[in-house]
């Protein structure tokens, strides 16, 4: 297996997806976000908000390898996935 993660300003990955989310006032707080194809393992996602009154978080228990789910303010989130298995062919 394979690491990922950031270095010296680069990433290496097997597998990366990218993308927003909103959450919405009639969301509860939350959005379930799916990966266009799984993953092999579990990936390390990270979220920005897009305004600087957000906050928002991805609760380690919402990942797998099918998707996530961010929990936090009304508004929209950046996000990047990653994990470090090569997807079988």
């Amino acid at each position: 297996m394979g690491r990922y993660g950031f270095k010296s300003g680069y990433v290496e990955a097997q597998n990366m997806e990218a993308g927003t989310v909103e959450i919405e006032s009639g969301d509860d707080g939350s959005k379930t976000v799916s990966f266009d194809e799984p993953m092999q393992g579990t990936p390390a996602v990270v979220i920005t908000p897009t305004e600087s009154e957000q906050t928002g978080y991805v609760p380690a228990a919402t990942t797998d390898s099918t998707g996530f789910t961010v929990e936090g303010d009304d508004g929209v989130y950046h996000y990047i996935a990653m994990d470090s298995d090569r997807r079988s062919e």
